[in-house]
């Protein structure tokens, strides 16, 4: 990591790297929650991130994969999808110049299986429950389901090329959450969904699922307060792990909160927050470890100071254990 800062230093200049590190992402005033005051976020370290960050995130895995014309926002785990024993990671990418999306499966070690076309979408939430996989549309308030079979079939072909990718039609019709699926994350049988907000604090739905696959919201959960630019969620038995971010060239956060709060976090919970690499997306649990994926590594940010290509990975009960 020092050897990789100390290229970028010798490009962008030292007194570039110094600049950029004071810039924080601001963090919020709540005009619905008067009594919540802003979390400071850790910074420092070797200004790529903070302390926290880098003695937690510290595996990586390959994700330089169709990073020329799409831009990744979420991943997911799919656990035996091959009807076997195969576990693969399933990333949803945008295309940067529009037309149809793309959601490539790679193996733990990052190599890419196979994958699909969809219907053109940001794919900002991805998940996998039951008979299907669940892609946020292109509004951020409906939800489309695949057919795992259809999806299965599709992958099973291994074709690398995207471009000669199968497309793959989603199953039945749209679904309305009723408020947002900017992100997304299936615990113990329940889709957690939530709002991106650039401007403010917003909120998590919790959604139960019905026997067709269709979704209905919990009624007896109330909505969560959510991190202010939420990307990605991890919820685990007592903990929620966010990420944040929103923009090229400022830190992104990872927030740590206990689950014992319903509105305000930082008055009824405890939390953490830690700066991060800049463009920070969705993130998935896989075999007690938290892989955190980013959108600075396509070439649509070729500008940017810092492009991150791989898979950040931390330890569930580390992260769990910093609050």
């Amino acid at each position: 990591m020092k050897k990789l800062l100390g290229r970028l230093a010798a490009v962008a200049g030292v007194a570039a790297m110094a600049t950029t590190a004071t810039v924080v992402a601001p963090q919020e005033v709540v005009p619905t929650l008067a009594t919540a005051s802003a979390i400071t976020c850790q910074s420092g370290g070797d200004e790529w991130a903070s302390p926290t960050y880098e003695n937690n995130f510290t595996g990586r895995i390959d994700g330089d994969h169709y990073l020329t014309s799409y831009v990744p926002q979420s991943v997911t785990t799919w656990h035996d999808w091959n009807g076997g024993t195969a576990d693969v990671f399933l990333v949803a990418m945008y295309h940067a110049d529009g037309g149809n999306s793309l959601v490539y499966a790679m193996t733990p070690d990052g190599n890419v299986v196979g994958g699909f076309k969809i219907k053109e979408t940001h794919a900002g939430g991805i998940a996998v429950r039951g008979s299907y996989i669940y892609i946020t549309d292109a509004d951020n308030t409906k939800v489309r389901r695949y057919s795992k079979t259809s999806v299965r079939n599709a992958v099973a072909q291994r074709i690398a090329s995207a471009a000669r990718m199968p497309y793959v039609t989603y199953y039945g019709t749209l679904q309305s959450l009723g408020y947002a699926a900017s992100f997304m994350y299936v615990y113990d049988g329940r889709l957690y969904a939530g709002k991106f907000n650039s401007s403010s604090r917003d909120w998590m739905y919790r959604y139960e699922f019905g026997t067709d696959g269709r979704l209905s919201r919990d009624t007896d959960w109330a909505r969560r307060q959510v991190p202010l630019k939420t990307q990605g969620l991890v919820v685990q038995q007592d903990r929620y792990f966010f990420s944040t971010s929103w923009g090229r060239g400022i830190r992104s956060n990872v927030y740590v909160t206990t689950r014992d709060y319903t509105t305000n976090f930082e008055t009824q919970a405890r939390s953490r927050c830690f700066h991060a690499p800049p463009m920070a997306e969705g993130m998935a649990v896989y075999q007690g470890k938290v892989y955190l994926l980013f959108e600075s590594g396509a070439s649509e940010y070729d500008g940017s100071e810092w492009r991150t290509k791989k898979l950040h990975v931390a330890s569930v009960s580390g992260l769990a254990s910093l609050v």
